[in-house]
């Protein structure tokens, strides 16, 4: 599981009545939920020199598709080669359990054919879930030139050749249709000829830990919008302490919110990848 640390630093100076002092940071460390996905590096090769524990679906049934494992350690992805309006997909099968919400993600590189995040299965009783995402190879610097007066850079994907883009999905199970079997399909939807590269795919839980760093005497609670727990007490005579909480969901943006003894409120809002 990867953890990282984001320290943030406060727009105001904190005034802090008991210990007359100023602090300027807060800490956050990321903590997600297990993977699901064996062999997500494809670091494991069978006899055909393709990734153990994944099966590859010939959706278009074309002579066409060539897979090759290319690199290293963080470096190492995953090579489809495709003609014209073709699709396929390495799949994995993942059980899945009732009333719970999942994260799926892949990152993509393209030269040509359109990339794909794939989500289907169905539970013990019958419930069945799909979803489709797609990146064109369309969706370059181009596209984010012409869309920069319009939509905020951050919210374009930017995908190309030499340049990794992230497809992530979050569904939910119903709590009352039984556990169920889902499968992850990542490669190929379309597109034009050329090749579609996969690294890091995933399927875990949605929730994710969290862990606040609070620097400074005087703070009484602490906020954390939409956590769980939400609010956490703070010793004021501490200097430096460490809560934990969870996000429930995948989210890009927190809001943390300080307490101090006199009263005053210092907020922040953070936006992360």
């Amino acid at each position: 599981m990867r953890r990282k640390w984001i320290a943030v630093l406060l727009a105001a100076p904190l005034m802090l009545a008991a210990a007359g002092e100023e602090t300027d940071a807060l800490s956050f460390r990321f903590i997600p939920s297990a993977n699901l996905i064996k062999n997500s590096d494809f670091g494991q090769l069978n006899e055909e020199k393709l990734p153990s524990d994944w099966t590859f679906d010939n959706c278009s049934r074309s002579p066409v598709f060539r897979t090759i494992v290319s690199g290293e350690g963080a470096d190492r992805f995953l090579e489809v080669t495709s003609a014209w309006s073709q699709f396929g997909y390495w799949l994995q099968k993942v059980p899945v359990q009732a009333g719970k919400t999942y994260y799926a993600s892949c990152e993509y590189q393209t030269d040509g054919p359109c990339g794909g995040l794939w989500i289907q299965g169905e539970t013990e009783k019958g419930h069945k879930f799909r979803s489709v995402n797609e990146i064109s190879s369309r969706f370059g610097d181009l596209l984010t030139e012409q869309m920069r007066d319009f939509v905020p850079e951050r919210y374009i994907y930017r995908v190309g050749p030499d340049r990794w883009c992230r497809l992530e999905k979050e569904f939910t199970l119903p709590a009352d249709k039984g556990d169920g079997v889902c499968q992850l399909r990542v490669g190929v939807y379309g597109g034009f000829a050329g090749y579609v590269r996969l690294r890091n795919p995933v399927l875990r839980e949605a929730a994710c830990g969290l862990e606040i760093r609070i620097a400074g005497q005087g703070w009484t609670e602490l906020r954390v919008q939409g956590a769980k727990p939400e609010v956490m007490k703070l010793d004021p005579a501490s200097s430096e302490q460490t809560v934990s909480t969870v996000l429930p969901g995948v989210c890009r943006y927190i809001c943390a919110e300080l307490t101090g003894l006199s009263g005053v409120k210092v907020s922040k809002e953070v936006y992360y990848e």
